[in-house]
């Protein structure tokens, strides 16, 4: 599951890196979304490993 969100959320990141030259549209349900999925990554990978204060 962990790598499937990270593919996810990468298409936000390649885009914010290297803009295209037609703009990406985030609506605010992106926003959440890619939220709750970088909270599900953080606790997932680094909670266990005692490297996130909340």
């Amino acid at each position: 599951m962990v790598r499937k969100d990270c593919a996810y959320l990468n298409q936000y990141y390649i885009e914010a890196r290297y803009p295209a030259d037609t703009p990406l549209t985030v609506t605010e349900q992106d926003v959440e979304k890619c939220m709750n999925i970088a909270r599900r990554v953080m606790t997932t990978c680094c909670c266990p490993l005692g490297n996130i204060s909340e």
